[in-house]
């Protein structure tokens, strides 16, 4: 009897095991299933609350005379806050990563820093970013801002990048070559002036009222030739902006020949290397000057007939 008594306790305690085993290895099958999907669904959660969406900026410099070295890119909320800024030197794309929102995108070349010859200031609000003119010669600059584009929770979702308006800088810096007939310019002694433009100075909101401003033309600048003094001006704004141009034209001794101001409205014209402005090759427009021993001004007249003289030799 105990032999018999222990072979079916022996026989009951491995049925026991095997049964144990079994159960055992069906919760390790079923336990992990079961908390793995609750775990994702807990993350998930988590994620439509918080996680970040890419988006893709792009540009394309194609209206700019030439594409920079490096770009800023802006990211502003609906508001108009400033959110987000990257400035790098690859020109073509640039990545954010974005919550759920509403957003604007602004562009422009090279990063603040390495602005000398504009400020940038009003950055850290959409509607007040601008450039402010000094009194040296303006380096090209080239912005834009582009349209309201959104976030949404389905965008998180996909996990693409998400791709706005592609945004096209414009140039607001221009090159203008300035040149100015004048007859005796052996009698020059300088060269002086301003232009005077209405123009935008807003990066991105282009509807705002136009500044009035004054554009130096110092003497420095002008290099003259055979009755053709000339300069290269780079101006901020767009050329049917200028309105005047103020020159004063001083003799070798010290005396201003003449102190005038010109009406240039519409007669800046578009040339391959820029924006050109003559002055003194009209009907009705002499720039003469004579020797400052002579006691005369310079003259700005209408043009006469020649008379011919004959001189009998």
């Amino acid at each position: 009897m105990r032999l018999v008594w222990r072979r079916e306790s022996v026989y009951l305690c491995i049925v026991m095991k095997t049964h144990v085993h079994r159960i055992s290895s069906l919760l390790s099958v079923i336990l992990p299933g079961i908390l793995t999907a609750f775990s994702c669904e807990k993350n998930v959660a988590g994620a439509a609350r918080g996680t970040l969406s890419d988006v893709e900026i792009r540009v394309d410099w194609s209206l700019c005379r030439e594409v920079p070295e490096a770009m800023t890119v802006l990211i502003y909320t609906e508001d108009g806050r400033l959110l987000q800024s990257k400035t790098t030197p690859e020109t073509s794309c640039v990545h954010f990563q974005l919550p759920v929102g509403t957003y604007r995108s602004g562009v422009f070349s090279y990063s603040v820093s390495e602005w000398k010859s504009l400020s940038l200031e009003g950055l850290e609000r959409w509607e007040t970013a601008r450039a402010v003119p000094s009194g040296g010669r303006p380096s090209i600059l080239a912005c834009t801002g582009g349209s309201v584009f959104s976030v949404t929770e389905s965008d998180i979702w996909s996990g693409k990048a998400i791709p706005p308006p592609i945004l096209y800088p414009a140039d607001i810096v221009h090159p203008l070559h300035i040149r100015i007939l004048i007859g005796g310019i052996k009698h020059l002694g300088s060269i002086g002036g301003s232009l005077s433009p209405s123009y935008s100075s807003y990066l991105f909101n282009q509807t705002s009222h136009p500044r009035e401003g004054v554009l130096p033309l110092p003497d420095a600048e002008w290099t003259t030739d055979i009755e053709t003094a000339s300069t290269l001006r780079n101006m901020l704004g767009p050329p049917d902006s200028l309105e005047t141009l103020h020159l004063r034209l001083t003799l070798r001794d010290g005396s201003i020949a003449t102190d005038t101001t010109l009406d240039i409205r519409g007669r800046v014209t578009a040339g391959e290397d820029g924006f050109r402005l003559s002055i003194g090759d009209r009907p009705g427009e002499t720039f003469l000057l004579h020797s400052p021993g002579g006691g005369f001004e310079a003259d700005i007249s209408d043009w006469t007939p020649g008379e011919e003289t004959e001189i009998i030799l």
